[in-house]
C-alpha cells in the first residue's frame, strides 16, 4: 500500500518507506563497498530508484525483496565503477599542496631548455666552417686533432675557428635572451 502511494507521487509515503528500509539497505551496501562516500551515494541512489520506479512494482515479491534487488544492482554497478576508476584517479587538492609537491629543479630545467634552444638557433646562424667545427668538437666530442683530420685543415685552424665560433655564439645567444 505504501509503495502504491509512492507511485502516485506521495513524498510523505516515500519518506516513511526510506525510514523503514534505510538501515537494512545501508547494512547491505556497507558489506559490499569500502568507500564511505560511495556507500552513501549508493544508498541514496537506491531510494531515488524506488521513487522513480515505484509504479513498475508488480507485487511478485515482497517490497523488501524488491528494494533489496535494487540495492544489489546499484551496489554491483558501483563496484564496477570503482574498478574502472582505479585506473586513473583524480584527487582534487589545494594549490598550496601542489606548490609543495613541485619538482624544485623544474624551473631550472625549463630555463636550461630555453637556453639550449637559443644556443641551437645561434649555431644555425654561424658560418658553415664554424658550424662544422662546433658540431665536431662540442656536439660530437671530438678532439681538435680529430676535427682537423675530419675537415682536412690544421689543428691551429680548428682552434681559431672554435675561438671565433664561441665569440659569435656569445653575441648571438645574448641577443636572443
Amino acid at each position: 500500500m505504501l509503495l502504491a502511494c509512492v507511485a502516485s507521487g506521495d513524498t510523505r509515503a516515500h519518506r516513511i518507506l526510506v525510514d523503514r528500509h534505510r538501515a537494512r539497505v545501508a547494512s547491505f551496501v556497507r558489506r559490499h563497498l569500502r568507500d564511505p562516500g560511495l556507500r552513501q551515494e549508493v544508498v541514496s541512489d537506491v531510494f531515488l530508484a524506488v521513487w522513480r520506479n515505484a509504479s513498475d512494482y508488480r507485487g511478485e515479491s515482497s517490497v523488501v525483496s524488491w528494494i533489496a534487488g535494487i540495492a544489489r544492482f546499484r551496489t554491483l554497478c558501483a563496484r564496477r565503477f570503482q574498478k574502472q576508476r582505479k585506473r586513473a584517479v583524480l584527487v582534487l587538492t589545494s594549490d598550496g599542496v601542489i606548490e609543495r609537491a613541485v619538482d624544485p629543479y623544474a624551473e631550472e630545467a625549463l630555463a636550461a631548455r630555453d637556453e639550449l634552444r637559443r644556443v641551437l638557433r645561434a649555431i644555425e646562424e654561424l658560418s658553415q666552417c664554424q658550424r662544422d667545427v662546433v658540431t665536431l668538437v662540442f656536439l660530437m666530442d671530438r678532439s681538435y686533432g680529430e676535427a682537423a683530420s675530419a675537415l682536412g685543415i690544421t689543428e691551429a685552424n680548428v682552434k681559431t675557428r672554435v675561438k671565433r665560433a664561441r665569440d659569435r655564439l656569445r653575441v648571438l645567444v645574448r641577443g636572443a635572451a
